[in-house]
């Protein structure tokens, strides 16, 4: 059939043809979306992986072993870029590669799940045509989520995550240690957390918890548990200010049973300054970085001192010879190199000027204190004198010369 004229002029056989440019056109946005989502997705479980150990899947066949649900509906890819995104910001909350340490590799995330028979705590969902669940961990080391809201997919991933850290101590093991601490008969002591920090958290805490989480943490000592720590980590402020104010109320005490175990998960678990970090909205990685150095440059000065002046007196190693003293310039190399070592790791942590400027101020007063009392007892030869002069412009260079000082 041929096309005739139209009204207003345009042949019909155009209208056909832009018709079809806007099909195709409408048809290539949503593909086009799609690609971009799923490249986001791809990229999103990839440092998912990069921080945790562990793999975040979308689909029934990415999960090892057979045990998980009947019905277990795929994510579109943007639901998909909006879970990864959201896990990857709570992953954040652990430190980086302990939830693989503990034995966790894969976590899977599906717009439902549901099985054909309740526990006694689910409810039939037509939309599923089964009885709903939130998530589910498979008992070894994997654990599958259930994305119905933003907020029940945070709550769900911290629930799950516990019971798998949980796992990795000896799943059961500790529910009578558990039950003394709720019913008083053995108390865990309160936190102890510096004034400051406890004000800070005081100021940032909310409505605490008395006793339990929810009505599903009465099932079990384990879900009581999982509970806990996924109300704790939604709100790890007043979960710590009242852990160390209220120790007495039941939900603290199981507060501090999860940060217990926490502590005692393989590797070990992160202590409470990291926690302290989180709640406070600071990077943790920031500072458990700064600790392990102010942990390193206590023992690099025990060490200078032990070998300079032991007992809080200077000593002098080794024998001159004609050229100097051998033994001393070792020592001083010795220091030259661990002020190097110090000033490259205080790079690393981000540690403040002031910070380094206080460490390189008692380094150099003990370093000018042994200079001096040598010089005092026995002077010094041209090498030893060189020495000295370049382990305190290491000091001085590499650790932060304090204010005024060349």
């Amino acid at each position: 059939m041929a096309l005739g004229p139209v009204a207003g002029g345009m042949p019909s056989r155009a209208l056909a043809a832009i018709a079809v440019v806007l099909g195709l056109a409408a048809a290539v946005a949503p593909a086009r979306a799609d690609d971009a989502a799923e490249a986001e997705v791809t990229s999103l479980c990839r440092a998912f992986h990069d921080r945790t150990g562990v793999a975040l899947v979308f689909d029934r066949a990415g999960l090892p072993g057979r045990r998980w649900f009947p019905i277990m509906p795929a994510l579109t890819s943007a639901q998909a870029a909006d879970a990864a995104r959201m896990l990857l910001a709570e992953a954040r909350h652990y430190p980086a590669g302990w939830l693989g340490r503990t034995g966790l590799t894969h976590v899977g995330v599906f717009a439902g799940l549901a099985a054909r028979s309740d526990d006694g705590y689910r409810w039939w969902d037509d939309a599923l045509g089964g009885y709903r669940y939130s998530g589910k961990w498979n008992g070894k080391d994997a654990i599958a989520l259930g994305y119905y809201s933003d907020w029940q997919l945070v709550q769900t991933f911290h629930h799950e995550v516990h019971h798998a850290i949980d796992t990795a101590s000896g799943f059961g093991r500790d529910d009578a240690r558990f039950r003394a601490a709720i019913d008083g008969t053995r108390r865990y002591p309160a936190l102890r957390i510096a004034p400051d920090e406890l004000a800070r958290l005081e100021g940032w805490a909310g409505w605490p918890l008395t006793s339990g989480a929810t009505d599903y943490a009465a099932k079990n000592p384990g879900e009581d548990q999982a509970e806990t720590a996924a109300w704790m980590q939604q709100n790890l402020a007043t979960a710590l200010w009242q852990a160390a104010a209220h120790p007495e109320w039941e939900g603290s005490q199981r507060i501090l049973h999860v940060l217990a175990e926490y502590r005692a998960a393989p590797t070990p678990g992160p202590p409470l300054a990291w926690w302290i970090d989180v709640a406070l909205g600071r990077d943790p990685d920031v500072g458990a970085a700064q600790r392990r150095f102010a942990a390193a440059a206590r023992a690099q000065e025990a060490r200078v001192r032990a070998r300079i002046a032991p007992g809080g007196r200077y000593r002098v190693r080794g024998r001159p010879g004609a050229a100097g003293n051998p033994t001393l310039r070792a020592d001083l190399a010795l220091i030259e190199q661990l002020a190097r070592g110090l000033g490259h790791h205080a790079a690393r942590a981000a540690i403040a000027p002031a910070t380094r400027a206080r460490l390189a101020a008692r380094w150099l007063a003990l370093l000018d204190g042994y200079r001096a009392d040598i010089a005092a007892r026995w002077g010094l030869s041209a090498p030893t004198d060189a020495a000295f002069a370049a382990a305190r412009a290491a000091i001085a260079r590499d650790l932060g010369a304090p204010t005024g000082d060349v």
